[in-house]
Order: C-alpha cells, then structure tokens, then sequence
C-alpha cells in the first residue's frame, strides 16, 4: 500500500473507495473478495456498473477463477483465456477502462506473474541416496524422522516415461483445486493446461486427484510402492481409509503451502516430471507465517507469497528440489511447503509403518477417536502389544527432526 500512500490524489483515493464501495468501504479488501463470491453471474455483471471501483474489484480474475469452478460444466472444453471470458462465454460486452486504485491483493495477483523463481531453485540439505537398503533407511532417516531423496526408483517405472505424455492426451474430467482448498472441483484435464498456460494468477492451481478415480488411463504395472514404504498399517482401516494415494499435476508456480500429512502419516512423493521444491520444518516447530489459534493453524494463503517474504532471511532447517525420477520421503508430522518449478507429474502415497504407528496411535485416540477404535480392533494383537510397550517404557513417543 506504500503507492497508495505516497499518491499525489490520496484524498480522492480515499473518496473514491467511500463513494465506491458504499458501505463495505469499511471491510477490508480480501472481505470485499469473499462477499462478491456469493453473487450470481448476472448480479456481478450489473453490480460492475454501478462504480469505477466495484468494475475494478469484479474483474478480479481470482474472484472468477472461484465462479468458473461453481459454474462451469466440467465436460466443456475451454477455449478462452481469462477466467471471467470462461464463464461469460461472450454474452456480456466489456470494455476496459483505467482505474486509479491501490491494492495489495489486485497488486498480488499480476506481481507473482512475474516473480523470477530462479532464486529458489537452490538444491538444499537433504541427502540424497541410492542401493539403500530398508534397515537403512529405517535407521537413519524414518527413526529419526529426517527427510530424505532417494534416486533409485522412479526411474525405473514404466509411469516414469508413459504417464508424460498420457496426462496431456487424457480427455476425461479430472479433481482441480488448491491443496488448501477446502473443496476441488471437476474439470475436464485439457482444461488444466490451457489455464496453466494462459491464465494469470497468483496462486496457480493444481490437480489433485485421487488415484482411484483414474484421472488418466493407468495400469497396476505403471508404478510400484517402494521397499521402504510397503508395510502401511493403514490398510487394516479398509474400506473406511481415508484418502491416501494422488496423482498431482502442478502448473509453474502452484503448490501447497506449509501443512503436516493427515493423522500424523508419513508420505513419499515420486516426481515424474518437472521439479518441486520442498520446504520443512520439524513437527513441533512452527513455520515462519504459520499463525496458531488454539489446536488451530493457518497457513499462509500464497506459497509464493512465503518464499518473497522469508526465504533467504529466515533459517530453514531442511530444503530440497525433487527433479524428475527422484523420491522424497516426508516424515511424520513434518510441516512442509511445495513449489512446482516447472509443469510437474508425481505420485504421492500417505503410509504408516511400525516406526510411526506410535505416534499415529495415540494422535487417533486423542483426536479422532472412531477412526482409532476401528484401527485399534483391526490391528494384529502383537502390533497393539507392540505400542503399549513403548509407551509403558516411556513417557511417549516422540518426533525427531
């Protein structure tokens, strides 16, 4: 806002927002934002009419970007190139005008267009290893709870060099969203390439499908789940498991800003194209921009956005770029960030192994208290031994990292 301040015409700034805006010139300008969202189309077009400021808020492409995934019927094929000609389709007639307003969302969403993200593409601190055997990786890395890149799987997969050109010539209807998101929404995949490619946002969105729901024609034989990650205990929650395996395809610039992987489950994520930088932090220390409220978290809304304000001035415990035919395991309770780097494919499985059981045990007793009573009565006896006696030997599990 330090344009806004140092203006020649603060005073009528100042007027036009009160006369603009009427009484929301008291809200704040992400406020406004979310109000707008609970307009209609033709509300939206009118209401453009009544002010140069109310024009300039509903041409807001991220406002429309919501209204595409609530409107538009996910089987059309999208030829246009903005979020708002997406969903006008051509019936309403709109001609530009220039409007004296300041404001870091509108400013936000064109800057990030044009942030050079060379400076983050710094390979980081985290080992990376080949011909690891799985007491090794027990040993140095799941027990302790430190992430690690292995380089010897992906590579051989057949999804390694098939899924790169099937994920474009897919036609089916996909999962879209934010992994922050409290929803997705279905589109058409094709469509996912033409907004990574033409539209212009700044906070790219991305694809996260569920494997099961076959976002692109897959075989059993594309992939198989590592040595390292194939006891995964969830598998006695059967049909009631939450989700667990993606597919994620990323546009440049998308990602997920910093959350820990539900129920305390540990992941690994095979890279199948492009590059993603990962940012973490250990489980029991808060990221930078990650405010608490109560049990509550919330992250920041941009990934990009974290990486202009604090990477580079603040300490980061552990930070990697995944290439294409990497591994990364993501261990327990790990505050992590990602950034795609480039149009990235990856496959991303959430597991729990003896090691962690633990720790998961006790989060799903403690705060979700169905879901442990079913894991609870489906676990072999010697697991459920197993936890008591690390807890009777102890005063409790705890996460290294």
């Amino acid at each position: 806002m330090g344009n806004h301040y140092f203006s020649k015409n603060i005073l009528r700034l100042e007027s036009m927002r009160n006369g603009g805006l009427g009484w929301w010139a008291t809200l704040p300008d992400n406020i406004v934002f979310l109000v707008l969202r609970f307009f209609e189309v033709k509300e939206l077009v009118k209401l453009s009419l009544c002010s140069k400021l109310l024009y300039t808020f509903i041409n807001y492409e991220e406002l429309w970007e919501y209204i595409a995934y609530r409107n538009v019927d996910p089987h059309t094929v999208v030829k246009q190139t903005t979020w708002k000609k997406t969903v006008l389709q051509d019936k309403y007639s709109d001609v530009p005008i220039k409007v004296e307003y300041y404001s870091d969302i509108l400013f936000n969403s064109s800057h990030f267009e044009q942030v050079d993200i060379t400076p983050f593409c710094k390979e980081g601190n985290i080992d990376k290893r080949s011909n690891l055997s799985l007491e090794q990786f027990q040993e140095e890395y799941e027990k302790p709870n430190i992430p690690v890149i292995i380089t010897d799987v992906v590579q051989n997969w057949p999804a390694y060099k098939k899924w790169k050109n099937i994920a474009k010539e897919y036609k089916g209807v996909t999962q879209l969203g934010n992994y922050h998101a409290i929803k997705t929404y279905e589109m058409k995949q094709e469509n996912f390439y033409t907004f990574s490619e033409h539209f212009k946002l700044d906070d790219h969105p991305q694809v996260f499908e569920d494997e099961n729901g076959e976002p692109f024609p897959t075989t059993p034989d594309d992939y198989e789940i590592p040595k390292y990650f194939a006891a995964d205990l969830f598998k006695y929650l059967g049909d009631k498991r939450p989700g667990w395996r993606w597919v994620l395809l990323g546009a440049p610039k998308s990602g997920s800003t910093f959350h820990q992987d539900p129920d305390m489950s540990s992941a690994w994520n095979g890279v199948l194209s492009g590059r993603k930088k990962f940012i973490f932090y250990p489980a029991m220390h808060i990221p930078p921009g990650v405010t608490r409220n109560g049990d509550d978290f919330t992250s920041p809304p941009s990934v990009l956005g974290w990486f202009l304000e604090y990477y580079g001035k603040t300490e980061i415990p552990y930070e990697c770029v995944v290439n294409p035919g990497e591994l990364l395991f993501v261990p327990s309770g790990m505050w992590h960030m990602v950034l795609n780097l480039d149009e990235t494919i990856a496959i991303t499985h959430n597991y729990v192994s003896e090691v962690t059981l633990p720790v998961v045990f006790d989060y799903l007793k403690s705060q979700k208290y169905e879901m442990w009573k079913r894991f609870n009565k489906n676990l072999p006896e010697e697991l459920t031994d197993f936890v008591d006696d690390i807890w009777d030997c102890s005063d409790g599990f705890k996460l290294g990292g």
